[in-house]
């Protein structure tokens, strides 16, 4: 027999009898005769009301006899505990210890039938927690939340669990939550299965299985989704040219700037942006189920004149013709005896009377690139090295009149592509100090350093060996750009690639801060989008990933995927102690009624 879809079985064939005999002892009792009415005389008058005495006189009846029900209700409830009816109850199956892993990477925050997906996670998980339980949220680092707590807790901290703009290591949160169960535990992964490792996470569902835990990988992700969004940029001069990728299968049109753009199916497009010194904001419109792509922050430095003091007392050099040629420098020439040292941040000596060098004048210089400043040394004839004392990255063994290859060691980013030619006389050298960074030498049998760069206190020193007179460098398109790349290296100059970073992306430096109260010291990892500040400056932070922007990837043929629903048992359970709990709260009902009554 079936009940509101809940089926009811009778174990005992004979208790029905006692319930037709319940059936045969109410009809009875409705077959009873009435009592006997007779019209009295004197009660005439009430004759006109008779309709309205029968009915109430059905209200006193049963007000008179509504106990005699509740006694019938009674062994009407004996009868059918007589039966054994039973019903079939389905209870949750309670895993003894679960290991969660949830997905809370970038692409956690992408829609899925209307609802973000990291949300979805979590209604999973809390209607799957067992009696201790382990949360472990998957980024590019994974976090351990949660370490077997008890139900309650675990679904308080699951329900106050936030989605990152972070990369996904699904990997490795698998491997930490196989070392933070117990052996025998079951591990729920809930994720859309794209690694931004591009490791092979069903050969970790192998790897843990073998362990001894069971494992289930759960996506609720079951069908296509729309996504077109910013999967890369560049900045040169002053526009922003961003990448879009459309990661659908048919074409996708996006706006920008008022500009509408049709990308076709799992194609790439560009798109240009003007740019400004500052913070620049660029967005694309898409309409589709991930946002977190459409939109990135950009910081381009500002541009910082350099003080540059050049000693000489030549009116005409190579070095001279190209400092004034580079833009933001402002140059001022100096020529000893008399040398004026201001707060210039960088001090040249080219083409310099020595002789004419006060002690004094080095003696300021000395002090000022102690403190912070920078001083370039070139090559010369009558370099004296003596005045120049400690201030010399090399000590001048002689100077060598022969035709010498001068090579590029590459050990600075920055000028390593920079080719200096031969030289038909160059100077012997060897470094004074094995801290010293050489960036080019000569090819001769010492290898003398021919371009050097030495710490000295806070500030910097650069020996720039060739004798220009001798050497078709100064002649090449690459001299004053190398001179641009030396004058930015001394004064630390900032580029773009040093202020915008990608989520996950180590930043160095003394103190970092960020969005919602993130610090660090010496390094931080950041897991959010958003400004930050590094030792003062102001850095952007951007989540640029086509992984986790393809939230359409097919999840690996190697996972075996879960439908997620938790086992359940069916219990039959009879209804007699019900039935029999029933009864005598009807009895002690009874008595309470009679006893209010007055009967007893």
């Amino acid at each position: 027999m079936q009940i509101l879809g809940q089926v009811f079985t009778v174990e005992n064939r004979l208790g029905m009898y006692s319930l037709i005999a319940f059936f045969f002892l109410f009809l009875l009792y409705l077959m009873r005769p009435k009592p006997f009415k007779k019209v009295i005389p004197s009660l005439i008058f009430l004759e006109s009301s008779e309709k309205r005495m029968t009915m109430s006189s059905f209200f006193r009846k049963f007000v008179k006899d509504w106990l005699i029900f509740l006694q019938f209700f009674v062994i009407l409830l004996l009868c059918m505990g007589a039966m054994d009816i039973a019903t079939e109850i389905v209870f949750r199956k309670l895993n003894t210890e679960v290991a969660f892993v949830i997905d809370a990477s970038a692409s956690s925050k992408s829609k899925t039938e209307g609802k973000m997906l990291f949300d979805t996670y979590k209604e999973i998980a809390k209607k799957r927690v067992g009696l201790s339980n382990s949360i472990i949220l998957v980024k590019a680092s994974p976090e351990v939340v949660a370490k077997q707590v008890n139900p309650v807790t675990s679904i308080n901290l699951i329900s106050g669990l936030k989605p990152s703009d972070s990369l996904s290591n699904i990997w490795d949160a698998i491997i930490v939550a196989s070392s933070t169960a117990s052996p025998g535990a079951t591990i729920i992964v809930l994720s859309d299965f794209q690694d931004s490792n591009n490791k092979d996470i069903a050969l970790a569902q192998k790897i843990v299985e073998a362990k001894g835990f069971k494992v289930e990988m759960i996506t609720p992700v079951s069908k296509e989704r729309d996504n077109a969004g910013i999967i890369g940029y560049t900045i040169a001069g002053d526009s922003i040219t961003v990448q879009l990728k459309n990661f659908n299968s048919a074409p996708k049109e996006v706006e920008y700037q008022g500009t509408k753009l049709t990308i076709p199916g799992y194609g790439i497009e560009k798109a240009s942006f003007d740019s400004h010194e500052g913070t620049n904001r660029i967005e694309i419109r898409t309409g589709d189920d991930f946002s977190l792509d459409d939109s990135i922050t950009l910081t381009i430095p500002k541009e910082k004149t350099k003080d540059v003091l050049l000693l000489t007392n030549k009116k005409k050099a190579y070095l001279r013709s190209a400092l004034e040629s580079i833009k933001g420098i402002k140059l001022t020439r100096a020529e000893p005896p008399i040398v004026n040292i201001g707060n210039q941040k960088i001090f040249v000596l080219c083409e310099l009377d020595y002789s004419n060098l006060l002690p004094g004048t080095i003696d300021k210089i000395r002090q000022e690139v102690s403190e912070g400043a920078s001083l370039i040394v070139c090559a010369q004839e009558g370099l004296d090295q003596g005045k120049l004392d400690d201030l010399m990255p090399v000590r001048i063994v002689q100077q060598l009149t022969q035709d010498v290859e001068i090579e590029n060691q590459g050990s600075v980013a920055i000028v390593k592509d920079f080719n200096f030619g031969q030289s038909s006389k160059y100077l012997e050298t060897t470094l004074t100090s094995n801290s010293s960074l050489i960036i080019a030498q000569a090819a001769d049998k010492l290898g003398s350093p021919a371009i050097v760069l030495m710490k000295y206190g806070t500030g910097n020193v650069l020996f720039y060996g060739l004798l220009d007179d001798y050497n078709q460098f100064k002649l090449t398109p690459q001299y004053p750009i190398f001179w641009i790349t030396v004058i930015d290296l001394l004064t630390q100059k900032e580029y773009a690639d040093d202020l915008n970073f990608k989520v996950s992306e180590i930043i160095y430096a003394n103190l970092i801060s960020g969005p919602g109260g993130i610090s660090g010291e010496k390094y931080l990892v950041p897991e959010t989008e958003g400004d930050y500040t590094a030792d003062g400056n102001t850095i952007s932070v951007n989540m640029i990933s086509s992984y986790e922007s393809d939230i359409n990837k097919k999840v690996s043929s190697g996972i075996t995927l879960t439908d997620g629903k938790q086992d359940s048992i069916k219990q039959k359970v009879l209804l007699l102690p019900a039935f029999a709990l029933l009864a005598v709260l009807m009895l002690l009902l009874e008595i309470y009624a009679i006893k209010k009554r007055g009967d007893i």
